[in-house]
């Protein structure tokens, strides 16, 4: 997990640093590999696997629910096809382009510019109903960490995105912004953090159930 994270820090940096100095004047071309916000960038491919990731660690704890019977076994399976379905909506940017259909046909701007957070909003309610007993069936303190690794994702992939449309985030002038950046690497960094504490919050959850099945390969 430190690797993950040395790796997260480094990445959020590095865009981070990129956007000070291109505000300060200091920056000539941009690297756009290390923009966060790129689809060919190396933050989207890290984001990408990192996703994936998880949904192979819900997948395979899934399974091991399932070889022993448990009822939350369908919980850790949809978990799994979730974070996969983000997976590939980060590689392949599904949302956004649902998004420009759904804030035409609405008409919607300021918070609620990208449109797409507003089935997200009832999504999650609906969410958290359904997976009550899941999060009931973590020991407290992973249960706080878990609870702590959902409101940062949603606060990245959600709060900053209505935040972004607030500030005008349709034209050209906006998304040159340091406010507009500034929220840009903060929708990254609270998204890819969020994932790296939820995997650690499973993993640890795991190893302190030595009665569970294991899968040989994990």
């Amino acid at each position: 997990m430190s690797t993950l994270l040395a790796f997260w820090a480094v990445l959020i940096g590095a865009s981070v640093v990129q956007d000070a100095m291109a505000a300060l004047g200091l920056l000539g071309d941009r690297v756009w590999m290390l923009d966060v916000e790129v689809e060919t960038g190396i933050y989207t491919w890290f984001s990408t696997l990192l996703l994936a990731g998880a949904a192979l660690v819900c997948g395979v704890v899934a399974l091991e629910k399932q070889a022993a019977g448990d009822r939350l076994r369908f919980h850790w399976a949809l978990l799994a096809a979730i974070f996969l379905a983000l997976s590939a909506d980060e590689a392949c940017s599904v949302h956004e382009a649902l998004s420009g259909r759904l804030t035409a046909g609405l008409g919607t701007s300021g918070l609620l510019h990208f449109a797409w957070v507003i089935p997200a909003m009832f999504a999650c309610a609906a969410g958290l109903l359904l997976f009550i007993p899941f999060i009931q069936s973590f020991p407290p303190r992973l249960r706080t960490w878990l609870l702590v690794s959902a409101a940062a994702f949603l606060t990245g992939a959600i709060g900053m995105e209505m935040a972004a449309g607030a500030i005008g985030a349709g034209s050209e002038e906006v998304l040159r912004s340091g406010a507009y950046r500034l929220l840009a690497n903060l929708e990254e960094a609270l998204e890819g953090g969020a994932v790296i504490l939820f995997i650690a919050v499973i993993l640890a959850d795991r190893a302190a159930r030595p009665e569970a099945i294991r899968l040989r390969f994990v």
